[in-house]
Parts: C-alpha cells; sequence; structure tokens
C-alpha cells in the first residue's frame, strides 16, 4: 500500500505543477507611460479622469493630484 501512495502523490503533483503554468503572470514593463497605465485601467473596466476645480479630463500629462476612477458602468 506504500508504493500506491506514493506514486498517487507523485501523480498528484505532477498535475499541480503542469496546471500551474496556465495561470503564470508576467510583470508589467516599467516604467509606464500615463497613456499606457491608462488603457491598462481601461482594460479592467474602470475610467480614471484628472480633475481640477473646474473640469475632469480624460487623459492628462504629468501626475494628477486628484485623480478619480469608477467603474465604467457607473461613469
Amino acid at each position: 500500500m506504500g508504493a500506491y501512495n506514493f506514486w498517487m502523490l507523485i501523480i498528484i503533483i505532477c498535475f499541480i505543477f503542469q496546471d500551474s503554468s496556465l495561470v503564470e503572470a508576467r510583470p508589467l514593463p516599467s516604467p509606464l507611460q500615463q497613456s499606457d497605465r491608462s488603457k491598462i485601467i481601461a482594460s479592467l473596466g474602470v475610467v480614471c479622469k484628472c480633475c481640477d476645480d473646474e473640469h475632469c479630463a480624460i487623459s492628462w500629462d504629468g501626475s494628477c493630484s486628484n485623480l478619480r476612477c469608477l467603474p465604467w458602468k457607473v461613469h
């Protein structure tokens, strides 16, 4: 019975390692431009705007001190 348990363990381990390759992640390239970050965030279903006192803009240059991000359905 010990050999049976050993081989079952080997089969289970092989199955786990085989399937884990299907869900591997890769790092994002760095540094990302603002437009690239916006595209990645939009692909996740989130719309971000940079807002000041008067208006909000979907695209902007540089950093944003008042960033508002909402799911696209709420937008």
